[in-house]
């Protein structure tokens, strides 16, 4: 029954049901510093990341981009675009009853959405949010395969 409630996938609809909703936002300063204080830190050069498992039902995330990534708010905003849309397109592979943080590194400002995808996967995995591993950046995972799985 547990397994049943980690796998189930986010509804895809015409309406959009694969957003990002409100209900998986940390908004709280409260709850944000509680993320730092208590839970557990896991670094990358571009980016790192703040666990802390609770008691309940659901996934919340909240991310920081500060004047020191990057002096233009245009640029600031860009990180934040990718970040979000890299937590959405993994979300469905995520445990619940976790809060995390995520802060951007001032060597993110350098970065494309590739590396910013990849460098947050790879904290998601290594802190045991992640269900089913991710292809690494380098593995291909669109080849056509035989009946019985190999590669052709």
């Amino acid at each position: 029954m547990a397994v049943d409630r980690l796998m189930k996938p986010v509804p895809v609809g015409p309406k959009g049901t694969n957003r990002f909703p409100p209900s998986e936002r940390l908004r709280r300063q409260k709850e944000i510093q509680a993320c730092v204080r208590e839970g557990k830190r896991f670094r990358h050069p571009l980016l790192t990341l703040y666990v802390r498992w609770r008691d309940g039902s659901g996934r919340r995330i909240a991310f920081s981009v500060g004047r020191r990534v990057a002096k233009k708010a245009t640029v600031r905003n860009r990180i934040k675009r990718w970040l979000r849309e890299a937590y959405r397109t993994k979300r469905w592979a995520m445990r619940e009853g976790v809060d995390m943080f995520v802060v951007a590194q001032p060597s993110c400002a350098a970065a494309n959405f590739q590396a910013v995808n990849a460098a947050l996967t790879e904290l998601l995995w290594r802190a045991g949010v992640l269900i089913l591993p991710c292809p690494s950046e380098g593995e291909r995972t669109d080849e056509p395969t035989t009946a019985n799985g190999n590669a052709r």
